[in-house]
Protein backbone atom coordinates (compact mmCIF):
# COMPACT_ATOMS: atom_id res chain seq x y z
CA UNK A 1 0.00 0.00 0.00
CA UNK A 2 2.94 2.29 1.06
CA UNK A 3 4.52 1.75 -2.73
CA UNK A 4 0.79 2.35 -4.25
CA UNK A 5 1.10 6.15 -2.57
CA UNK A 6 4.09 6.96 -3.47
CA UNK A 7 3.72 6.09 -6.95
CA UNK A 8 0.35 8.31 -7.00
CA UNK A 9 1.81 11.06 -5.26
CA UNK A 10 4.78 11.41 -7.76
CA UNK A 11 2.08 10.57 -10.81
CA UNK A 12 -0.18 13.48 -9.02
CA UNK A 13 2.72 15.87 -8.73
CA UNK A 14 4.11 15.08 -13.07
CA UNK A 15 0.62 15.90 -13.83
CA UNK A 16 0.54 19.52 -12.11
CA UNK A 17 3.47 20.43 -13.07
CA UNK A 18 2.38 19.66 -16.69
CA UNK A 19 -1.25 21.79 -16.38
CA UNK A 20 0.97 24.38 -14.85
CA UNK A 21 3.18 24.55 -17.86
CA UNK A 22 0.45 24.22 -20.33
CA UNK A 23 -1.25 27.33 -18.93
CA UNK A 24 1.36 29.10 -18.64
CA UNK A 25 2.39 29.44 -22.10
CA UNK A 26 -1.56 30.09 -23.09
CA UNK A 27 -1.77 33.09 -20.92
CA UNK A 28 -0.54 36.59 -22.10
CA UNK A 29 2.31 38.35 -20.29
CA UNK A 30 1.43 42.09 -19.18
CA UNK A 31 3.28 44.56 -21.15
CA UNK A 32 4.62 47.96 -19.44
CA UNK A 33 4.60 50.37 -22.27
CA UNK A 34 6.92 52.71 -19.98
CA UNK A 35 9.59 49.97 -20.31
CA UNK A 36 9.75 50.85 -23.70
CA UNK A 37 9.56 54.09 -24.37
CA UNK A 38 12.32 56.60 -24.82
CA UNK A 39 12.49 59.81 -25.30
CA UNK A 40 13.49 60.59 -28.82
CA UNK A 41 16.90 62.24 -29.04
CA UNK A 42 17.10 65.14 -31.14
CA UNK A 43 18.84 65.44 -34.35
CA UNK A 44 22.05 66.75 -33.94
CA UNK A 45 22.26 66.11 -29.96
CA UNK A 46 25.95 65.61 -28.56
CA UNK A 47 26.03 61.80 -27.87
CA UNK A 48 28.55 59.67 -26.81
CA UNK A 49 27.77 56.99 -29.17
CA UNK A 50 28.99 59.14 -32.25
CA UNK A 51 30.64 57.35 -35.11
CA UNK A 52 34.02 55.62 -34.76
CA UNK A 53 36.64 55.27 -37.32
CA UNK A 54 35.95 51.41 -36.50
CA UNK A 55 32.52 52.01 -37.03
CA UNK A 56 32.52 54.09 -40.01
CA UNK A 57 34.85 50.95 -41.86
CA UNK A 58 32.12 48.53 -40.69
CA UNK A 59 29.12 50.89 -42.14
CA UNK A 60 31.23 51.88 -45.13
CA UNK A 61 32.90 54.96 -46.44
CA UNK A 62 31.07 58.26 -46.63
CA UNK A 63 31.42 58.68 -49.88
CA UNK A 64 28.86 60.21 -52.97
CA UNK A 65 27.57 57.18 -54.56
CA UNK A 66 26.25 53.87 -53.55
CA UNK A 67 28.22 50.65 -52.07
CA UNK A 68 27.55 47.41 -52.39
CA UNK A 69 26.04 45.19 -49.36
CA UNK A 70 28.51 42.26 -48.94
CA UNK A 71 25.82 39.93 -47.76
CA UNK A 72 23.43 40.52 -50.46
CA UNK A 73 25.29 42.31 -53.54
CA UNK A 74 22.85 44.69 -53.36
CA UNK A 75 23.46 48.24 -53.85
CA UNK A 76 22.71 50.63 -51.49
CA UNK A 77 22.67 54.39 -51.04
CA UNK A 78 25.20 55.91 -48.38
CA UNK A 79 25.56 59.60 -47.31
CA UNK A 80 27.28 62.56 -49.60
CA UNK A 81 29.32 64.01 -46.64
CA UNK A 82 31.72 62.62 -44.00
CA UNK A 83 31.44 65.96 -41.73
CA UNK A 84 29.16 64.48 -39.61
CA UNK A 85 31.88 63.52 -36.40
CA UNK A 86 33.70 60.20 -37.37
CA UNK A 87 35.49 59.63 -34.63
CA UNK A 88 34.30 62.21 -32.27
CA UNK A 89 31.09 63.48 -30.98
CA UNK A 90 30.28 66.41 -33.51
CA UNK A 91 26.80 65.07 -33.60
CA UNK A 92 24.64 61.82 -32.66
CA UNK A 93 24.57 58.78 -35.56
CA UNK A 94 21.43 59.79 -36.39
CA UNK A 95 21.67 63.31 -36.92
CA UNK A 96 23.14 63.39 -40.07
CA UNK A 97 22.26 66.50 -42.30
CA UNK A 98 23.19 66.10 -45.83
CA UNK A 99 21.99 69.16 -46.76
CA UNK A 100 23.75 72.39 -45.81
CA UNK A 101 21.56 76.54 -46.12
CA UNK A 102 23.00 78.36 -48.56
CA UNK A 103 25.40 80.80 -46.71
CA UNK A 104 25.99 84.46 -49.06
CA UNK A 105 29.30 84.86 -47.93
CA UNK A 106 30.72 81.33 -48.96
CA UNK A 107 31.50 83.25 -52.15
CA UNK A 108 29.03 82.70 -54.82
CA UNK A 109 27.97 85.56 -56.21
CA UNK A 110 25.43 87.70 -58.72
CA UNK A 111 27.25 88.17 -62.31
CA UNK A 112 25.44 90.91 -63.42
CA UNK A 113 25.30 93.68 -62.15
CA UNK A 114 24.82 97.82 -62.35
CA UNK A 115 25.07 101.43 -60.97
CA UNK A 116 25.44 105.21 -61.11
CA UNK A 117 27.56 107.23 -59.53
CA UNK A 118 28.53 110.92 -59.34
CA UNK A 119 31.44 112.86 -58.60
CA UNK A 120 34.28 115.64 -59.70
CA UNK A 121 36.56 115.85 -62.59
CA UNK A 122 39.42 117.51 -62.92
CA UNK A 123 42.32 118.30 -65.16
CA UNK A 124 45.81 117.19 -63.76
CA UNK A 125 47.26 120.05 -66.52
CA UNK A 126 46.09 123.96 -66.70
CA UNK A 127 44.68 125.26 -68.86
CA UNK A 128 47.96 126.62 -71.63
CA UNK A 129 47.91 130.64 -71.71
CA UNK A 130 44.70 131.17 -69.46
CA UNK A 131 46.08 133.07 -67.10
CA UNK A 132 43.99 136.15 -68.50
CA UNK A 133 41.04 134.57 -69.53
CA UNK A 134 40.47 132.04 -66.41
CA UNK A 135 40.14 128.19 -66.50
CA UNK A 136 37.55 125.66 -65.66
CA UNK A 137 39.61 122.90 -64.09
CA UNK A 138 36.61 121.33 -62.32
CA UNK A 139 32.90 120.18 -62.82
CA UNK A 140 30.27 117.71 -61.73
CA UNK A 141 30.69 114.43 -63.16
CA UNK A 142 28.33 111.34 -63.77
CA UNK A 143 28.38 107.83 -64.94
CA UNK A 144 25.59 105.08 -65.53
CA UNK A 145 27.57 101.94 -65.85
CA UNK A 146 27.17 97.59 -66.20
CA UNK A 147 29.45 94.93 -65.82
CA UNK A 148 29.36 91.12 -65.92
CA UNK A 149 31.62 88.70 -63.64
CA UNK A 150 33.40 86.33 -66.19
CA UNK A 151 35.05 84.82 -62.81
CA UNK A 152 36.62 85.87 -59.87
CA UNK A 153 39.82 87.46 -60.97
CA UNK A 154 37.79 89.06 -64.42
CA UNK A 155 35.15 91.33 -65.05
CA UNK A 156 34.27 93.48 -67.73
CA UNK A 157 32.16 97.03 -67.52
CA UNK A 158 30.88 99.50 -69.93
CA UNK A 159 30.27 102.68 -69.11
CA UNK A 160 29.03 106.00 -70.31
CA UNK A 161 30.80 109.00 -68.96
CA UNK A 162 29.58 112.50 -68.54
CA UNK A 163 32.78 114.88 -67.50
CA UNK A 164 31.60 118.13 -67.38
CA UNK A 165 32.63 121.48 -69.08
CA UNK A 166 35.94 122.34 -68.51
CA UNK A 167 38.73 124.77 -70.27
CA UNK A 168 38.87 128.27 -71.19
CA UNK A 169 36.14 129.81 -69.05
CA UNK A 170 34.96 131.93 -72.13
CA UNK A 171 34.82 128.81 -74.07
CA UNK A 172 35.04 125.14 -72.32
CA UNK A 173 34.37 121.72 -73.69
CA UNK A 174 31.80 119.72 -72.97
CA UNK A 175 33.15 115.98 -72.79
CA UNK A 176 31.30 112.50 -72.61
CA UNK A 177 31.65 109.24 -74.40
CA UNK A 178 31.88 105.74 -73.60
CA UNK A 179 34.11 103.21 -72.00
CA UNK A 180 35.21 99.69 -72.42
CA UNK A 181 36.92 98.31 -69.10
CA UNK A 182 38.33 95.33 -67.23
CA UNK A 183 38.03 95.34 -63.58
CA UNK A 184 40.44 92.91 -61.56
CA UNK A 185 38.87 92.38 -57.81
CA UNK A 186 40.45 91.56 -54.81
CA UNK A 187 38.57 90.35 -52.06
CA UNK A 188 39.49 91.53 -48.10
CA UNK A 189 36.44 90.30 -46.30
CA UNK A 190 32.77 89.00 -46.98
CA UNK A 191 31.51 92.49 -47.08
CA UNK A 192 34.93 94.63 -48.73
CA UNK A 193 36.68 94.67 -51.99
CA UNK A 194 38.79 96.77 -53.96
CA UNK A 195 39.78 97.00 -57.96
CA UNK A 196 42.04 97.59 -60.58
CA UNK A 197 40.30 99.04 -63.72
CA UNK A 198 41.89 99.39 -67.18
CA UNK A 199 40.47 99.82 -70.90
CA UNK A 200 39.92 102.40 -73.07
CA UNK A 201 37.61 105.65 -73.55
CA UNK A 202 35.36 106.99 -76.55
CA UNK A 203 34.94 110.19 -76.05
CA UNK A 204 34.03 113.35 -78.08
CA UNK A 205 34.76 117.06 -77.19
CA UNK A 206 32.73 119.80 -78.66
CA UNK A 207 33.57 123.58 -77.08
CA UNK A 208 30.31 126.36 -76.93
CA UNK A 209 31.59 127.58 -80.85
CA UNK A 210 30.48 124.00 -81.82
CA UNK A 211 33.80 122.41 -82.77
CA UNK A 212 34.17 119.11 -81.85
CA UNK A 213 37.51 116.91 -81.14
CA UNK A 214 37.03 113.20 -80.94
CA UNK A 215 39.42 109.88 -80.33
CA UNK A 216 39.82 107.15 -78.13
CA UNK A 217 42.41 106.95 -75.58
CA UNK A 218 42.82 104.95 -72.26
CA UNK A 219 41.52 104.45 -68.65
CA UNK A 220 42.84 103.46 -65.24
CA UNK A 221 41.48 103.34 -62.27
CA UNK A 222 41.30 102.03 -58.59
CA UNK A 223 37.60 101.40 -56.37
CA UNK A 224 36.62 99.71 -54.11
CA UNK A 225 32.89 98.31 -53.29
CA UNK A 226 31.07 97.96 -50.06
CA UNK A 227 28.56 94.73 -50.01
CA UNK A 228 25.42 95.37 -47.86
CA UNK A 229 23.96 92.29 -48.98
CA UNK A 230 24.17 89.85 -52.08
CA UNK A 231 22.52 92.91 -54.30
CA UNK A 232 23.04 96.02 -52.70
CA UNK A 233 27.00 97.78 -52.75
CA UNK A 234 28.44 101.00 -52.07
CA UNK A 235 30.99 101.62 -55.08
CA UNK A 236 33.94 104.58 -55.09
CA UNK A 237 36.31 105.18 -57.60
CA UNK A 238 39.53 107.29 -58.98
CA UNK A 239 39.66 107.24 -62.72
CA UNK A 240 42.67 108.69 -64.77
CA UNK A 241 41.61 109.88 -68.37
CA UNK A 242 44.42 110.51 -70.30
CA UNK A 243 44.84 113.06 -73.69
CA UNK A 244 41.18 114.20 -73.76
CA UNK A 245 40.88 118.00 -75.60
CA UNK A 246 39.53 120.69 -73.81
CA UNK A 247 39.46 124.39 -75.64
CA UNK A 248 42.49 126.31 -74.53
CA UNK A 249 41.28 129.68 -76.55
CA UNK A 250 38.55 130.83 -78.78
CA UNK A 251 39.97 128.37 -81.83
CA UNK A 252 42.25 125.84 -80.34
CA UNK A 253 42.54 122.74 -78.08
CA UNK A 254 44.77 121.32 -76.24
CA UNK A 255 45.40 117.18 -75.02
CA UNK A 256 44.63 116.92 -71.18
CA UNK A 257 44.84 114.49 -68.38
CA UNK A 258 41.42 114.10 -65.98
CA UNK A 259 40.81 112.95 -63.19
CA UNK A 260 37.75 111.85 -61.75
CA UNK A 261 36.65 110.75 -58.28
CA UNK A 262 33.19 109.34 -57.75
CA UNK A 263 31.13 107.24 -55.57
CA UNK A 264 27.39 105.52 -56.09
CA UNK A 265 25.32 102.78 -55.62
CA UNK A 266 25.84 99.38 -57.41
CA UNK A 267 23.21 97.02 -57.86
CA UNK A 268 24.16 93.34 -58.95
CA UNK A 269 21.34 90.53 -59.81
CA UNK A 270 21.29 86.76 -61.08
Amino acid sequence: MQYKSTHTLVLSTLLCTCINVAWAENTPIPINKSDFEQAPTPINAPQNNALTPNDAAAIGTIISGASADASTGATIPVLASNDYGVGNNKYATQGFKPFQPFNPSSGMQTKLYGGASIGTSKLRDPCSGSSARGCIDKDMTWKLYGGYRINDLITVQGSYVDLGELGVSNNPSKLKGFSASVLSPLKINDQLSIFGKAGFFKWESKNQQGQKVSDIDPVFGIGVDYQFNQNLAIRGELDHYKDLAVSSSANDTNAKNFEVLSVGVKYSTF
